[in-house]
């Protein structure tokens, strides 16, 4: 991505901040330090622009000696600094054979913004603007699909005009906005932890949608290059936005300045929020959608007993979901789970599904074609009807995985042996500090 963009996107996170706050943070126009870029800045927006150029800046030769001079600004110490996010091992997806790996991006997501947090709060103002750009420039990245999404996806499975080559990577990164305006910056948390599970829950549904908008934008490319730039601009711009809200969110944090209504808003949290790491595709559902059942092959709004639900999730049994969590962030779950009252099961009174959530202290990666998990806690277990909602209300503070599974059992029909699949409504889903 050219330094042009990372600049621009820096500069209209750091200017959406509020006065008080810019004036707050006072850090000196000197240079960033042993990175190669300006010995002075003319102003606190030029710095922070330059700031996000920083893991760019270091090159890609490494010895000994640039181990030893940049270790301290490094992943863990010792890794290098990703370009958006991270595959298993930690290498950057977008030059990786396989997608990223989100709890990976977590582990960097958390890791930096206590980072930035840390030298705010020791008013090491200097260091947290080299903090702020490594941050910056991740999330920038991130906002772009040239290097959010294995670059081998783009020659594998999308078409391309014959006899020609076309370097989707070059084209994607030197997409360049114009007309952007300052946002309006906002509280996402009020620990580092907080902050930055939120900053990758905003980011994890941005690859996403990325990935859904993918073929557009390839196709964008090859047919009329000018769409390109309207298709990504909401990535793009979230990015700007994200950026100033980790800012703002620290800054408020550090100076007492987070009010009670915040604070009261950020107590409950949606899991309608989350991307799931792992489906298991059961029955007729090969995707969780939000907000709708899938019956008959159509979209169709959630029912409880005949009651329109307006926040939720539909599945069926023999799907199995797992979210992460940020250990210790939230103590509970809860929700209304039942057979929705429109599925096209409804006749059969002898459907029994068995509705399970588990939690597992550690990032759970087990696969079993039963969903029977060996190593988790099941935290509710119940067999779902036709009559019956059941209210859920259970403790997860210790998790990192939440595990949402159902299974249909057997049952006897005209004599016969046979496995329904009702439709299931989760109504709002939601995690409580």
């Amino acid at each position: 991505m050219p330094s042009k963009m990372h600049r621009k996107m820096g500069y209209f996170s750091y200017i959406s901040l509020p006065k008080w706050q810019k004036d707050w943070w006072d850090f000196s126009l000197d240079s960033l330090g042993e990175f190669g870029l300006k010995e002075v800045y003319k102003s606190k927006e030029e710095k922070i622009s330059d700031s996000c150029l920083i893991p760019d800046s270091m090159g890609w030769k490494w010895d000994e000696e640039k181990y030893k001079r940049y270790k301290k600004y490094l992943l863990f110490e010792e890794r290098h600094i990703p370009h958006g996010p991270v595959d298993n091992n930690f290498n950057c997806v977008w030059v990786s054979f396989n997608e990223h790996d989100q709890y990976n991006f977590l582990l960097i997501l958390n890791y930096y913004t206590k980072k930035f947090f840390e030298t705010l709060k020791n008013r090491e103002f200097d260091l947290s603007v080299i903090f702020a750009g490594i941050l910056g420039h991740i999330i920038q990245e991130s906002s772009y699909p040239s290097h959010s999404i294995s670059n081998l996806f783009f020659y594998n499975y999308f078409p391309r005009p014959r006899k020609l080559y076309i370097s989707y990577h070059d084209i994607i990164d030197k997409i360049s906005i114009r007309k952007i305006k300052k946002f309006k910056p906002e509280i996402i948390g009020i620990t580092p932890e907080e902050i930055s599970y939120k900053l990758w829950v905003e980011l994890e549904k941005n690859f996403l949608w990325q990935k859904r908008n993918l073929y557009k934008i390839l196709n964008s490319i090859n047919k009329n290059k000018k769409n390109i730039v309207k298709i990504l601009r909401p990535s793009i711009e979230k990015g700007i936005k994200l950026f100033s809200d980790i800012i703002y969110t620290s800054i408020s944090i550090v100076t007492d300045s987070i009010k009670e209504k915040d604070v009261k808003r950020l107590e409950k949290f949606s899991l309608y929020n989350l991307v799931p790491y792992y489906i298991h595709p059961g029955g007729r559902y090969r995707d969780i959608p939000g907000n709708f059942s899938i019956i008959d092959g159509k979209r169709r709004s959630l029912f409880l007993k005949n009651r329109k639900i307006n926040e939720g999730i539909g599945l069926c049994p023999f799907v199995s979901i797992k979210y992460i969590l940020q250990q210790g962030l939230f103590s509970k779950f809860t929700c209304k789970v039942g057979i929705s009252s429109i599925t096209r099961e409804k006749k059969v009174k002898e459907t029994r599904v068995k509705f399970m959530i588990e939690i597992d202290k550690d990032i759970n990666n087990e696969y079993t074609p039963d969903l029977n998990y060996k190593k988790t806690e099941k935290v509710f277990q119940n067999e779902l009807s036709f009559e019956k909602v059941f209210d859920v209300n259970v403790n997860i503070k210790m998790a990192r995985t939440l595990i949402i599974s159902s299974i249909s059992e057997e049952v006897n029909i005209n004599g016969s042996e046979k496995i329904l699949f009702p439709d299931i409504v989760i109504e709002k889903p939601v995690f409580i500090k």
